[in-house]
């Protein structure tokens, strides 16, 4: 999922992008709430945590954070909340990567630029680049006067009938070239070798940390359908092939994923724990060596 990337980063969080998600999708209690304090428009966040989920009814994953307040001036400093999210696909994002989101800021669009907008293609990885126009710019709501939720709106060249209101995280200049925050490409290439390693000492010992057997599992129905996230160690190479992760503490939590769905899949399966537990000892060797 694409929210798993936030882990342990530093996002700004949008309430007013929040209170809109849970009015039409949600029955949680937003942090406006459950909390005392007003908060800030845009609030700087620490996710503290990440788990996966099931969204009970649909059966479709979800990531459950834990985001903490850091800004120190903000009335609710310090406190923390929990946020379970789908991935989002109709809904524009409310949790943004504060890289993102100060260099979208600091692009200061006004009326007449030129912009580029991402399109994801519903139910799948794919998706195009919409160009348009911001034709003006205006709070969204008179209740967030500062609030940058969906303040510009843009005018497309494919679709000049309608207006659509957009974020400026969500806008891109046709000359940018800010790059996705990456792990380093170092450690990705380090962390790609330990799961070449493996499986080559697999395929020459008797499949000695287990991977041939939970490749294979990985995809029978009843894996897919016990775990949130049924992640093996084909999935978590192609992420890093494709640089998914936006740090190394994300691909740490997929692996610790990834072995304890293994454990709990062959929990009575003696030889297969071994294996699994023998694997994960490596891995909390290798990846110690590169904190």
């Amino acid at each position: 999922m694409k929210e798993a990337r936030l882990l342990v980063n530093v996002v700004v969080y949008l309430r007013q992008g929040h209170q809109e998600y849970i009015e039409l999708c949600s029955h949680e209690r937003g942090p406006w709430i459950t909390m005392k304090g007003k908060l800030n428009a845009a609030e700087l966040c620490i996710v503290q945590g990440l788990d996966y989920a099931t969204v009970p009814g649909s059966g479709e994953s979800c990531c459950k954070f834990t985001l903490k307040f850091i800004n120190p001036s903000s009335d609710v400093f310090g406190k923390s909340f929990k946020l379970t999210l789908p991935e989002l696909v109709n809904f524009p994002d409310f949790l943004v990567e504060k890289t993102r989101f100060d260099a979208s800021v600091a692009q200061s669009w006004t009326p007449g630029n030129k912009c580029l907008v991402w399109w994801r293609d519903e139910g799948e990885e794919g998706g195009d680049w919409w160009e348009g126009k911001i034709v003006f710019s205006r709070p969204k709501s008179n209740d967030f006067p500062d609030s940058p939720w969906e303040r510009h709106i843009v005018k497309y060249k494919r679709d000049p009938t309608d207006d659509h209101s957009h974020s400026p995280w969500e806008l891109h200049c046709p000359d940018d070239n800010w790059e996705h925050p990456h792990i380093d490409f170092e450690i990705r290439k380090k962390l790609l070798s330990y799961f070449s390693k493996v499986e080559h000492s697999s395929r020459r010992n008797q499949d000695c940390y287990g991977i041939q057997k939970l490749q294979q599992v990985s995809q029978k129905s009843d894996f897919l359908n016990r775990f949130p996230v049924p992640l093996s160690p084909e999935i978590i190479q192609s992420r890093l092939e494709h640089n998914y992760y936006r740090n190394f503490e994300a691909v740490k939590h997929d692996i610790q994923v990834m072995i304890s769905n293994a454990l709990a899949y062959f929990s009575k399966n003696a030889d297969a724990c071994m294996k699994i537990n023998r694997l994960a000892d490596f891995f909390r060797r290798k990846l110690q060596l590169l904190v």
